[in-house]
């Protein structure tokens, strides 16, 4: 298991293992959270996010 977040709006996220598919949604052993009403939370998130996105790498296709 690993998680996932979506940050919306700056105001809530969404975060879990859930896969957004249709096994995730009626065969899997998943779990999902929505937390909203908690600034400090959220803003962590987005600060996550920002993080990951630094530590991308361009990848250039190989054709």
């Amino acid at each position: 298991m690993h998680d996932k977040f979506m940050v919306f709006d700056r105001r809530a996220v969404l975060t879990g293992s859930f896969n957004f598919s249709a096994s995730a949604d009626s065969r899997n052993a998943e779990n999902v959270v929505l937390i909203s009403g908690a600034p400090a939370v959220t803003e962590a998130y987005v600060n996550e996010f920002s993080r990951l996105w630094g530590e991308g790498k361009d990848v250039a296709p190989r054709y």
